[in-house]
């Protein structure tokens, strides 16, 4: 395992998302590598990064901090992301589909931005999963 290569991601739990974790054409457009590749984990909830914006960003900081110090000897790269009807964000903001995607746009890059103070030795990428048109779409 390089240093470098290890990878944290941040999804959402919802199952629809395992294809997009799976095929060989989205962890390639996510910048991932081959499925038996050991060099990633996962952080998963409802909402993804739902849980960890405003005051709580320090604790996904910490979280990855902790996997990357474990697994990437303090170096690699987070992926963090957002997808189309997530369940936990039309819980929390009940509104119009294009309002929760910029609503959720807005968070991934607060927390994107966040992490990189926090550890500005380690890449953040953030991309946005529409489900229902199989795009994946890098913010």
């Amino acid at each position: 395992m390089t240093p470098a290569g290890f990878t944290v991601v941040l999804r959402c739990s919802d199952p629809r998302l395992d294809v997009f974790f799976e095929r060989e054409e989205h962890r390639g457009a996510l910048g991932l590598g081959p499925r038996s590749n050991s060099d990633e984990a996962y952080i998963c909830n409802v909402g993804g990064l739902l849980p960890f914006t405003g005051a709580r960003r320090a604790d996904l900081a910490e979280d990855i901090g902790t996997l990357l110090s474990i697994f990437g000897q303090g170096h690699g790269r987070v992926v963090l992301t957002a997808h189309s009807s997530c369940g936990g964000y039309e819980t929390r903001f009940p509104a119009a589909p294009s309002a929760l995607r910029s609503r959720q746009e807005h968070d991934i890059r607060e927390v994107a931005y966040h992490i990189g103070q926090a550890m500005p030795g380690v890449r953040v990428s953030s991309f946005y999963l529409q489900l229902e048109d199989d795009i994946i779409v890098a913010l």
